[in-house]
This record gives structure tokens, sequence and C-alpha cells, in this order.
């Protein structure tokens, strides 16, 4: 009979990784469900800084997982406006699904320096979330100083910091 060995193999699959295992059987067949936890999310295209009043959109795809995963969204500052695209899945390893999603931040003002966005992939089938990855770009202010009388951006520059 092939229970016991099947069984064997299951037990050392769910020591090693966060899997979990469905056996169901009926008369004529025996079938295998198996569920895999996401093991982390992976934030493409961060930004080194985002310039105020531009918008910017994040790319986050999820590490293989079975069901797909949800991927979760966390902002440290409340002060942007977020808009989410729909997810997009891809194929994987092991049957497995990879799930990818972008987010636009848009409305970025000069009271979001210090804002970390977070992505984290999320499999409700097994209620297990994978490792976060976090963006905390820089904000950077766009300011013009216009100093009059003077022809060039030089003689405006060393005009400026003679007054200094």
């Amino acid at each position: 009979m092939i229970y016991p060995v099947l069984h064997e193999i299951i037990k050392k699959k769910q020591s090693s990784q966060n899997v979990s295992v469905v056996l169901q059987t009926n008369v004529a067949s025996l079938f295998l469900l198996i569920s895999v936890c996401p093991t982390h999310a992976t934030l493409f295209m961060c930004p080194p800084y985002i310039a105020v009043d531009t918008s910017y959109t994040l790319n986050c795809a999820s590490s293989s997982s079975n069901p797909a995963s949800t991927l979760l969204w966390y902002e440290n500052i409340d002060t942007v406006n977020t808009t989410l695209h729909d997810p997009i899945y891809f194929d994987s390893d092991y049957n497995g699904k990879m799930t990818a999603q972008d987010m636009t931040i848009s409305g970025v003002t000069k009271e979001a320096i210090g804002i970390s966005f977070y992505c984290e992939p999320y499999n409700e089938v097994v209620n297990c979330t994978g490792n976060r990855d976090v963006c905390t770009p820089e904000i950077w202010c766009k300011f013009l100083v216009y100093l009059p009388f003077h022809h060039t951006i030089i003689d405006s520059l060393i005009h400026y910091f003679s007054l200094l």
C-alpha cells in the first residue's frame, strides 16, 4: 500500500518548508493537494527619491505559492495618495503561482519625508505571510531661487553667496 510511504514523504516535506498537505481519497483515486506559503516579496523600481508633486509607480512580486498569494501594501505615513492596479498571476515552480502588482503614488508633499512603502505576500488558504520588502525613497522638494539684476546663473550664485 502506498499510504505509509507517501505519509513519510509528506512529513519530511512539511518539516522542511511551510507547506500544507491535504489527502483526499475515494474508491478509485487518491488526490494530493499541496498548498505552499510564499517566502518573500520583492519591490522593483524603488526610486532613490520622489519629487514633490510628481507620481511614481512601484512594482511588487511575490515568490511562488500555491494557490496564488495576495499582495498586501502598507505605508507608514498616510499623506500620499495610492492607487492599486489589478494583480497579474504567472506560472511558477512546482505548479505554484507568482503574483505581481503595481501601486501608483501621487500627491507627494514635503510632509511625506521619511515615508516607507511595504509589500507583503499573503496566502489566505494556508493563512501565512512571507517576508515583506520595503522602499524608502527620499522626498525632494522643488525650489527656484530668483535673484534679479544678474544675467547668468553663475553671477547669481556668486552674488548670493557673497551676501552670506
